[in-house]
C-alpha cells in the first residue's frame, strides 16, 4: 500500500459490515503493531474488534503503526476519533509475529505511554497482548505488557472484559492482582523470574497465590463463533476480500510448526456453517478468502468452492497440501479466477521431509504441480525451508532436482509462472525443534546461492529468499526471556 494515501482516504474507503453502538464508559484501544494494510488483513484483528465493539457499555477504537517514518514525530492517536492513548482504560495489542514486538514498544512510545509497566501509574491504561506470539512466549515483553491473553479469545475474552469493567476505578495493582487469578491470563508482576548461577533462565516462581501453570484457552466448536471481516477496505493487503476461517490447527503436526502445536486439537467448521457465512459475505463483495493452517483438509472443499462460484464470484486460498489437490478441485479453482496456487514441500528430499514429519512424497508433489500446470493456473508457488535440522548438501541437491522436474513439466509453452520461496528455518517455542541451533549465515547463504545458480536463467521461474538476519532476530525473540525487554526497548 502506498505511503502517500492519506488517513482520510483510507477511512472513507472502509465499509462496516456490522453496526456497533460504540457507547459506554469503558474505553478500549485495539492496536495492531504494523501498517494499516497488514492489520486489516488479519482475521484475528477483526475477530477481537468484533468482540470488543459489540460488548455492552464499551467504546472500541483502533490504532496502527504509522504509514511512514515521517509520521513518527507526531503523537500517535486512535484511528476513529484521534483520542490520546491516555484517554483509554485498556490498550489491547493483537500480534502474530515476533518481529512486531519492537513496533509495539514504538507505538507505546508514540502514544506517550511509559515503556516499562513499573513506570506507569493509575492514570495510565492497562496494556494487554494477545495472539499466537503471546501464547508461545510472552517473556520478551514481560516488563512492558501488564497482562497477556493466552489462547483463543472468542469464548473467554468477553468474560475478561466483564471483569475489567467491574474493576474500573481500582488501582493498577488491584486490577492486575484480580486478573492473575483468571484462567488464561498471564500477569508478569505475579511471577518472579529465576536464573541459575550462570545467568541462565531457570523458570518462573508464582507470587501472591497466582497459579503455578497457565493453560491456553481453547474453544471446542468453531461453528458457535462468527469469524470473518468486520470491515472491508480495498487498502487491505488482500484487497476487498472477505476472509473466512475454515479450520484451526493442523491434522499433520509437522515437528517445526508452532500453529499446529498451539491450536491443538485440529478442528474444522461444518460445511453448512461456512456456506451461511459465504452467503452473508456475498452481500458485500464477490471475493471470498478461505484461510486456515490446512485448507485442503476441509471436508468437501470442492463442493464449497463450487458453491462460492455459482454467481461468478472469486476465491482466494491459503497454501494447499499437495495431496489435497484433485483435477476436479483445480478446475473449479480456475473457474473461480484463482490465479495462484501454493504448495509447501518444505524440504527438497524425502529423507528430510520424514525428519520433520512432513507426510508428503515426491510423487504427490509432482502430481499436484502437474495438475496446476495442466489446468493453466497462471502461477505456482513452492515453499521451502532452508536450514532445517539435519539438512545436508545432498538435501539441497534433491531440492534442485525436484524444482527442475516440476519446471520441466511444461514441455513447450511456459504458461505457468513458478515461484520458489526460500525461508530460513526458525525454531519455535513449544515445538520439537525449539532448542535446535541455527546454521551459520555463511552456510545458509551458500546453500541459497547454490540453488539460485542451479536454477538461474530459467524463463518463467523466480526465486525469492527471505534474509537470514531476520531469522536470527526472530529466533532470539522467540526463545528469549524477560531480560530481552531491555534490548527491544533500544530497537
Amino acid at each position: 500500500m502506498s505511503h502517500y494515501i492519506s488517513d482520510t482516504k483510507l477511512k472513507e474507503a472502509e465499509r462496516y459490515l456490522e453496526t456497533f453502538s460504540n457507547k459506554g464508559d469503558y474505553k478500549i484501544l485495539l492496536a495492531y503493531p504494523n501498517r494499516y494494510s497488514i492489520g486489516m488483513a488479519s482475521l484475528g484483528f477483526h475477530t477481537i474488534f468484533r468482540l470488543f465493539a459489540s460488548a455492552d457499555d464499551c467504546i472500541c477504537e483502533r490504532v496502527f503503526l504509522p504509514l511512514s517514518k515521517g509520521d513518527f514525530s507526531s503523537p500517535l492517536s486512535s484511528w476513529e476519533n484521534g483520542r490520546n492513548f491516555s484517554d483509554f482504560d485498556l490498550i489491547a495489542f493483537s500480534c502474530s509475529y515476533e518481529l512486531d514486538f519492537n513496533h509495539l514498544l514504538m507505538m507505546l512510545q508514540l502514544g506517550k505511554i511509559p515503556l516499562l509497566n513499573k513506570d506507569r501509574n493509575n492514570n495510565h491504561p492497562l496494556i494487554m497482548l494477545g495472539g499466537i506470539t503471546a501464547s508461545l512466549n510472552p517473556e520478551p515483553l514481560a516488563e512492558s505488557v501488564d497482562v497477556f491473553f493466552i489462547g483463543e479469545a472468542e469464548e473467554h475474552l468477553p468474560k475478561v472484559l466483564n471483569h475489567l469493567k467491574a474493576l474500573k476505578g481500582s488501582t493498577r495493582k488491584e486490577i492486575k492482582s484480580k486478573l492473575a487469578q483468571l484462567d488464561g491470563l498471564y500477569v508478569p508482576d505475579s511471577y518472579k523470574a529465576n536464573y541459575n548461577i550462570e545467568g541462565k533462565f531457570n523458570g518462573l516462581k508464582a507470587l501472591n497465590n497466582a497459579p503455578a501453570y497457565i493453560l491456553p484457552l481453547h474453544i471446542s466448536d468453531l461453528d458457535k463463533h462468527k469469524t470473518g471481516n468486520v470491515i472491508l477496505t480495498p487498502y487491505s493487503h488482500f484487497g476487498d476480500m472477505y476472509l473466512i476461517e475454515l479450520g484451526r490447527g493442523c491434522a499433520y503436526n509437522c515437528l517445526f510448526c508452532a500453529s499446529s502445536e498451539h491450536f491443538k486439537p485440529f478442528r474444522n467448521r461444518s460445511l453448512e456453517n461456512v456456506k451461511r457465512i459465504v452467503k452473508y459475505a456475498l452481500q458485500y463483495t464477490k471475493k471470498i478468502g478461505l484461510i486456515g493452517s490446512d485448507v485442503g483438509d476441509f471436508p468437501k472443499l470442492d463442493e464449497l468452492c463450487e458453491f462460492i462460484i455459482e454467481n461468478n464470484n472469486e476465491i482466494g486460498l491459503a497454501s494447499l497440501r499437495a495431496d489435497a489437490l484433485s483435477s476436479k478441485l483445480v478446475s473449479i479453482l480456475k473457474d473461480a479466477k484463482v490465479n495462484t496456487l501454493t504448495i509447501a514441500p518444505e524440504a527438497g528430499s524425502q529423507r528430510l521431509r520424514e525428519v520433520i514429519r512432513k507426510k508428503l512424497d515426491e510423487k504427490t508433489i509432482i502430481k499436484a504441480s502437474e495438475l496446476i500446470i495442466y489446468e493453466g493456473i497462471k502461477s505456482l508457488k513452492l515453499y521451502f525451508i532452508i536450514g532445517l535440522p539435519t539438512e545436508t548438501e545432498e538435501d539441497i541437491s534433491e531440492l534442485i532436482l525436484l524444482v527442475n522436474r516440476i519446471y520441466n513439466l511444461q514441455k513447450t509453452k511456459r504458461n505457468t509462472h513458478i515461484t520458489i520461496r526460500l525461508s530460513p528455518f526458525v525454531p519455535k517455542p513449544g515445538t520439537a525443534f525449539q532448542w535446535t541451533s541455527l546454521l551459520s549465515s555463511k552456510i545458509i547463504k551458500g546453500r541459497v546461492k547454490r540453488i539460485q545458480k542451479a536454477l538461474y536463467n530459467k524463463k518463467g521461474l523466480k526465486i525469492l529468499y527471505k534474509g537470514h538476519r531476520q531469522a536470527i532476530a526472530q529466533t532470539i525473540i522467540s526463545r528469549g526471556d524477560r531480560r530481552l525487554n531491555i534490548a527491544l526497548n533500544q530497537l
